[in-house]
């Protein structure tokens, strides 16, 4: 792993370096070194920390899909809502560290303004409710009282998650999911 030059490595090393330094004093210098690569190797892959931000988020978002669409296809039918909020939560729980390293670096906006749209992804890549999502059909959405009420229950699920994420006694995903679930 030490000469191991890929974006991820980038990714999870400007994560963990976020805990103990400065966002606004953290260079690329610091994280190629910090990462066992050079500088250049670094600079190959981002120019900047904001394109490192932006993979980190990209990456969450694949991952937070990714445990979706495992819980839909476990999913009880009879309470899938249950189900999914369960990953989502075990999800987080995994990740950690990233929402504590960004909160502190008071960077997390970056995942909060993308929010929205990695769940939309998600929707469209599990078929919500068993229906392909269309442009067209998003875009009647958008317009109408649903988009409003999505993204109400949206932000407060959000914060949910980031309050929970920095709790030290933190409740298990489970009683997460039954007090979310509670909430609909």
């Amino acid at each position: 792993m030490k000469n191991n030059p890929t974006p991820e490595l980038i990714c999870k090393t400007f994560v963990a370096l976020l805990a103990d330094h400065d966002y606004n004093t953290l260079s690329m210098n610091d994280i190629a070194s910090a990462a066992f690569i050079g500088r250049r190797t670094c600079y190959r892959y981002f120019s900047n920390k904001e394109e490192i931000i932006r993979a980190v988020v990209d990456g969450i978002g694949k991952g937070l899909t990714d445990e979706l669409l495992k819980a839909q296809k476990m999913s009880d039918k009879a309470d899938p809502l249950r189900m999914v909020t369960i990953f989502y939560f075990r999800f987080w729980e995994k990740n950690l560290d990233l929402i504590r390293n960004f909160k502190k670096a008071r960077i997390l906006h970056y995942i909060s303004d993308e929010f929205e749209n990695i769940i939309l992804k998600v929707a469209m890549d599990i078929k919500y409710n068993g229906t392909e999502l269309t442009d067209e059909m998003l875009a009647e959405v958008f317009r109408s009282q649903k988009y409003y009420e999505f993204i109400f229950k949206l932000s407060g699920f959000w914060r949910v998650t980031v309050e929970w994420c920095s709790e030290e006694d933190r409740r298990p995903a489970e009683e997460m999911s039954k007090m979310v679930c509670s909430f609909f």
